[in-house]
């Protein structure tokens, strides 16, 4: 009886574990050098108040540059647009709606639930977009990360990691 509760305790762990991924980035794509000072845009840019996320990541996001020796200046040339989802692990994104699930092309492929998953994950997924003052872009990213809660160490590490990039 023990060692089956003893299994099943551990079973239940492992599935626990599976639910969380870590902050992670995509590619990233480089056209122009680093800036030293940016126009952070949180999206969306119309007359909507941005998600309580978005501001969260913002926030996180001046910190990093601020790290890294890049100002956050509303009047800077360099615009870097910031764009969140914040969605079920379950749901994926992917540039092509044609073919099976298996033949698709993920940018965030969607992740399957199991019997032992200690809750409904929740993926945030972000991308940056730097442009120039002409509006040609410089810079472009993408990176997100899963688990039962977003944590505000998991938002702060991919920030970090995006502005790593940015300025590398």
């Amino acid at each position: 009886m023990k060692r089956i509760l003893a299994t099943l305790g551990g079973l239940a762990l492992l599935g626990g574990c599976a639910v969380s991924t870590p902050p992670q980035l995509g590619a990233v794509t480089r056209l122009a050098p680093a800036p030293k000072s940016v126009a952070l845009r949180l999206s969306p840019v119309e007359d909507e108040a941005a998600s309580p996320e978005a501001t969260q990541f913002g926030a996180d996001l001046a910190n990093a540059l601020a790290r890294h020796g890049i100002t956050v200046n509303a009047a800077a040339p360099y615009q870097l647009d910031v764009a969140l989802a914040l969605r079920p692990d379950t749901s994926g994104v992917s540039p092509d709606a044609s073919g099976t699930l298996a033949q698709q092309h993920w940018r965030s492929a969607p992740r399957r639930v199991h019997l032992l998953d200690k809750c409904r994950a929740r993926r945030l997924r972000v991308t940056l977009e730097g442009s120039l003052p002409s509006g040609a872009p410089a810079w472009r990213a993408s990176g997100e990360f899963a688990d039962c809660v977003p944590s505000a160490a998991a938002r702060a590490a991919l920030a970090e990691q995006f502005v790593a990039a940015l300025a590398g």
